[in-house]
């Protein structure tokens, strides 16, 4: 995850580099966080959906486990 940080930071630097215009510097760089928390709230929805599923695994495994040994 410190390998995504650590571009995305310097992404945000060479925009503030090469956008002479500090109010579009301002828009891009807004929209650009924009999106990555557009990206961001996704993996977490994938994250939760996931976990979901992992415990409903979880939970029919006990279940034979409970099974198999009576």
């Amino acid at each position: 995850m410190s390998n995504i940080k650590k571009r995305f930071n310097e992404i945000i630097a060479d925009l503030d580099k090469n956008i002479k215009n500090k109010e579009d510097l301002e828009y891009i760089k807004s929209q650009v966080y924009n999106i990555a928390l557009l990206f961001l709230d996704e993996i977490d929805k994938l994250a939760e959906l996931n976990l979901g599923r992992l415990n409903t695994m979880l939970d029919r495994e006990k279940e034979l486990g409970k099974r198999i040994a009576t």
